[in-house]
């Protein structure tokens, strides 16, 4: 009996071992700037899902970008466009991992608005092209529509820090699947102020920097009037 119950249990782990679902680390990052810096990493792929993504080829460095392209297009967002190198490598065999990386652009992604009274440039950025459905091979797919489904107004604030530079970042981390780890950011400025969202628009203020409050002010307006007229009245004085 205790031969058959080991024999069992043994043929049970290779069983479980078989069905086992496969695990990876999936990180998407937006580095919030002029434009939407969009990094997605997928790493420490099962062995073989890896080998399959390398032979089938379905996925490769357009994938990403051209899936959000779609999105774009069902949401009618025309001033939007994705910036991406199609001759870039993805794929590292080493360790087993896909890193794609791309930019976001246009009106309806970044909008600004001026603020004189305050100085300040108001910001309104549009995330809701991470959810987006992209296949690894045939049988097997990222669906970050219901990774992320979560509005970004119900996600999390935290600090993160960049060269030494902490910045405000939305973070999720999608807590329930057995087969991924997906985890996303939204990283904003480090000089970012009054930080809030709205459904999936993140909005925050940024300090106009001193160059630009100098060209924006009536002041140097009128040192530039008062000096044009002492020019004038020394070129009259000279004259005569």
């Amino acid at each position: 009996m205790m031969k058959n119950s080991v024999t069992m249990t043994l043929l049970s782990l290779i069983f479980l071992s078989l069905i086992a679902p496969i695990h990876a680390s999936i990180t998407v990052d937006g580095l919030i700037e002029q434009n939407i810096h969009v990094v997605y990493a997928i790493e420490n792929i099962n062995s073989t899902l890896y080998e399959e993504i390398l032979e089938q080829k379905i996925f490769n460095n357009s994938t990403i970008p051209k899936a959000i392209e779609t999105y774009f297009d069902e949401q009618n967002l025309e001033n939007a466009e994705v910036d991406y190198d199609p001759a870039k490598e993805i794929f590292t065999n080493s360790t087993k991992s896909i890193h794609v990386e791309f930019y976001l652009s246009g009106s309806d992604i970044i909008d600004s608005t001026f603020n004189p009274a305050a100085m300040t440039e108001t910001y309104d950025v549009e995330t809701g092209w991470r959810k987006i459905h992209v296949n690894l091979t045939d049988g097997f797919s990222l669906d970050f529509a219901q990774y992320f489904e979560k509005s970004v107004s119900e996600w999390g604030i935290t600090n993160y820090t960049i060269n030494g530079e902490i910045h405000p970042t939305y973070l999720y981390d999608y807590p329930d699947s057995a087969m991924l780890d997906p985890l996303c950011r939204f990283v904003l400025p480090a000089k970012a102020i009054n930080i809030h969202a709205i459904k999936d628009t993140i909005v925050f203020e940024l300090p106009i920097p001193l160059e630009d409050n100098l060209i924006n002010s009536p002041f140097l307006v009128l040192g530039v009037l008062i000096l044009v007229n002492i020019a004038l009245i020394a070129y009259r004085k000279i004259r005569r």
